[in-house]
């Protein structure tokens, strides 16, 4: 029996695409349930975000006078002028107009922001509309060196809002900055005017949901609205000195700030909106999950399977060849060994008759010698010349298989571990253990001894001398030389042809189990690449089921909702 040596293990692709996917699942089912639980579905909340020092806790002060809602201290949340003055994020309620909401001050994004990250992720998840305030009236600038700038940060933290609008804050300190027009053609073009402006940039990165720009002027329009500032108050010096140069009503109108409350009370979302809105942000997790499940369905099994087909087109020819060149050389060796047998039978025989052999016993006895001998080295013979027939075949298929390998390399399919694993298997199984090609020598060697032993040739041979065992005394040894010539000539001239039949029906057999084992070197190839696209297929149904999450706002709301409660 053939010792197979140890196959190796490895990694059922389905399988793997199935643990790709749970573990994806999961992932995103605490994601969402993370999300949720910072939502809220009952107040409309309008969140201030932006660089640090942009004046949005100024902004928010403001309107808080603008709405009615300011505190006993006007201008106590105003920052100093320090790095990250907000820490925390602050809401303030506020009812305008009947319609009540939360005003959400947002810690700024350009400081330290690894301190406030939790504190502006949780504010922009509870929000359900966006200003982006900016001091510049230029578009939001990317990073560089490997760090995210401002508009990484938008594209990265807005995204998921329904609203988004920039707020340009202008900063006027002095009232002699007091004039007809709150922002000059320069700065008109930088907010406005193409691609790469402020709008053009934000347009980019958060496409419909921006809404566009407005320009205000926070800190006149906060001292506009301070009528009752204690005297202890940092702004009410700089109030007295603006107003000394225009009236309150004419400095709030200026600054815009009341336009702009009119703006953000008529975009306080509805119940339907804040639920829109909130839904909104569970989309990008869900988005994250199906572009990395159709990246890794791609890497992992798609592309190997599509590299690993056109492989396989191009190796069934090759095989063909392999098993047609084999049959070939199998075909030459039924008249070799034909031949070889009848030739070395008669030139032994030949040279005994000429030695001289009494009768038919020794003669018999010569012939049995003969033909023992030829048994003897046959196998040897057989196996030599099929054996090396085969294995030439056998070393075809390796370099067809490392062609294909090497294809598979170049094209990166190899960058697959999973599928590393299992083209190593299969071709493991092709070239040590699925093929015993030793087994092919084996058969040929076998049968090929039958063909002696007590074979055709002795038997009839002795038949025909036996006639003339009555009369062999009555002959000259020349002319008994003779007859024994002619009647070993005549016998093995009878026995050749069903002696070739014999070994071609044996090679045929041969040839017939060597083209199988041949072209079945295709098999675990082919199991191979079904077994890819099944795995690819599987990813694309779990991707088309988170498509179908994203896009039912319902069944969106309730997987949510489950996963909220176990997460």
């Amino acid at each position: 029996m053939n010792k197979k040596r140890k196959m190796q293990s490895y990694d059922d692709p389905v399988i793997v695409a199935q643990k790709i996917v749970t573990d994806s699942e999961a992932e995103l089912h605490q994601e969402i349930a993370r999300i949720w639980k910072r939502l809220d579905w009952t107040d409309p909340s309008v969140a201030f975000y932006g660089e640090t020092n942009a004046g949005k806790s100024t902004l928010i002060e403001a309107l808080l006078l603008l709405f009615g809602s300011a505190g006993d201290k006007p201008g106590d949340a105003i920052g100093d002028g320090s790095p990250d003055y907000t820490r925390k994020a602050s809401a303030y309620p506020c009812l305008y107009d009947g319609t009540g909401f939360n005003l959400i001050d947002v810690p700024g994004i350009e400081g330290d922001e690894a301190k406030v990250a939790i504190e502006i992720e949780n504010a922009l998840h509870r929000a359900h509309v966006v200003f982006f305030v900016t001091a510049d009236a230029r578009p939001p600038q990317g990073g560089d060196d490997g760090r995210d700038g401002t508009l990484e940060k938008i594209k990265r933290q807005l995204q998921p809002q329904a609203k988004v609008w920039a707020v340009y804050n202008k900063k006027l300190n002095n009232p002699r900055q007091i004039g007809s027009s709150l922002v000059n053609d320069d700065e008109k073009q930088s907010l406005a005017d193409g691609v790469n402006s402020l709008d053009g940039k934000m347009r980019e990165v958060l496409s419909s949901d921006y809404q566009g720009h407005v320009v205000l002027s926070a800190l006149p329009g906060f001292l506009a609205l301070a009528d009752n500032l204690p005297s202890d108050s940092r702004f009410a010096s700089q109030r007295e000195k603006f107003l000394k140069s225009v009236s309150s009503t004419d400095l709030l109108a200026f600054s815009n700030v009341k336009k702009f409350g009119r703006l953000l009370s008529d975009n306080v979302p509805s119940r339907s909106e804040i639920a829109q809105a909130n839904l909104d942000k569970l989309l990008p997790p869900i988005t994250e999950a199906v572009a990395s499940l159709e990246k890794k369905a791609e890497h992992h099994f798609a592309k190997p399977a599509r590299e690993l087909e056109k492989q396989l087109k191009i190796l069934r020819p090759e095989l063909e060849l392999i098993a047609e060149d084999a049959s070939k050389a199998l075909k030459r060796l039924t008249d070799e060994v034909t031949n070889g047998c009848v030739m070395r039978v008669r030139k032994e025989m030949l040279q005994a008759i000429e030695k001289g052999l009494s009768g038919d016993d020794e003669l018999k006895k010569k012939l049995e010698q003969v033909l023992a001998e030829e048994r003897n080295r046959l196998p040897e013979t057989v196996n030599s010349r099929v054996g090396s027939t085969v294995r030439n075949a056998q070393k075809s298929c390796k370099e067809a298989l490392h062609l294909v390998e090497k294809y598979l390399k170049d094209t990166h399919a190899f960058d697959s571990k999973v599928f590393v694993s299992s083209f190593s298997h299969a071709a493991d199984v092709n070239t040590n253990s699925g093929v015993d090609w030793g087994e092919v020598v084996g058969t040929a060697v076998n049968v090929a001894v039958t063909w002696l032993v007590g074979g055709p040739i002795l038997a009839g041979i002795t038949a025909v001398f036996g006639l003339f065992r009555s009369f062999w005394n009555f002959f000259s040894s020349d002319y008994h030389k003779d007859q024994q010539k002619m009647s070993l000539n005549k016998n093995i001239d009878e026995i050749k042809p069903k002696l070739r039949k014999d070994v071609n029906k044996t090679l045929e057999q041969i040839e017939r189990d060597l083209r199988k084992y041949v072209l079945d070197m295709m098999l675990p190839l082919q199991a191979m690449e079904k077994n890819f696209r099944a795995a690819a297929n599987s990813m694309k149904e779990s991707v088309g089921d988170l498509r179908q999450l994203a896009e039912d706002p319902s069944y969106l709301y309730r997987y949510a909702e489950v996963y909220s409660s176990t997460g």
